[in-house]
């Protein structure tokens, strides 16, 4: 390599670092004197549960309450392990549909109450 390729790549190195460094300072300084303030009240118990199969499951009848500066939100799981205020365990006759939703934080209504959450409304 050339020299003045060399001094361009140390200018580019030395860019880099200094933008790494500036960035690690001002993440320390937030977090110093504007740490996040997250307060999780379990009413009744944990909301989950670790499972052998799934790994992780809701814990039936569980009563939790999440408060952070953005939102306060309070999970209820029903006895079935549903995050739902009513139990579905009695048979639907055939002119009902259920639905069954599967996913991540989204389809739990991660942040919104049981009904404004997507499974809520359905």
């Amino acid at each position: 390599m050339s020299t003045g390729r060399m001094k361009f790549f140390k200018k580019i190195l030395i860019v880099i670092t200094v933008t790494a460094a500036l960035l690690v300072l001002f993440e320390l300084t937030l977090r110093a004197f504007f740490p996040q303030d997250t307060k999780v009240i379990y009413v009744s118990g944990s909301l989950g549960q670790t499972d052998s199969i799934t790994g992780h499951i809701n814990r039936p009848n569980s009563h939790t309450k999440v408060t952070t500066p953005e939102f306060s939100v309070e999970y209820m799981i029903s006895e079935e392990g549903f995050r739902d205020e009513k139990n579905h365990s009695r048979p639907s006759g055939p002119e009902s549909t259920r639905i069954l939703l599967l996913g991540d934080s989204f389809t739990f209504g991660g942040r919104q109450s049981v009904r404004r959450h997507m499974a809520g409304r359905l």
